[in-house]
């Protein structure tokens, strides 16, 4: 992981889950409520969706090394945004949607939100070439209603 993918896309500050301790607050942000015990010990999760932390930074250069051929051929690239299931904003592809905004052009979007608060989103804006992410230790404070990083990737969006 770290030779073929992380290290090809110059991610120096990503680090899987099983290497760091997901209680220092100088490594990982956290959560609303204490990580679940199980949360703590090796995992199913940790080779899954939360396998992986990085910052909004990492996860941007994560995109532009992947969308810039660095660490997938540009044909494998191509083949994982490609239509899969079209839906009414645009379409899915594999791990992220393909949405089309009327003054925006194409977005790539992939989302992640865990049960505990973690959430994360990445937008690739195709006719501007800009990539937006917002990574956040912080879901809605009960649990219900809006993930804090979709109000803050709407607010970045309409700076634009």
């Amino acid at each position: 992981m770290h030779e073929q993918v992380l290290g090809r896309a110059c991610l120096e500050g990503t680090r899987l889950w099983s290497e760091v301790d997901p209680t220092d607050v100088s490594v990982v942000a956290q959560p609303l409520e204490p990580f679940p015990a199980q949360l703590l010990a090796r995992n199913y999760g940790m080779l899954g969706s939360i396998g992986i932390l990085t910052t909004a930074e990492e996860l941007a250069r994560f995109q532009y090394a992947l969308s810039r051929g660095s660490v997938l051929t540009p044909e494998s690239y191509q083949a994982l945004v490609a239509p899969r299931v079209a839906m009414s904003l645009g379409h899915a592809a594999l791990g992220a949607f393909v949405i089309r905004s009327d003054h925006l052009g194409d977005v790539l979007s992939a989302r992640g939100a865990e049960s505990w608060g973690t959430n994360a989103i990445l937008n690739h804006y195709a006719t501007q070439d800009l990539i937006v992410a917002v990574v956040t230790s912080r879901g809605p404070s009960d649990g219900k209603g809006e993930l804090f990083r979709n109000r803050l990737s709407r607010g970045i969006e309409k700076l634009f």
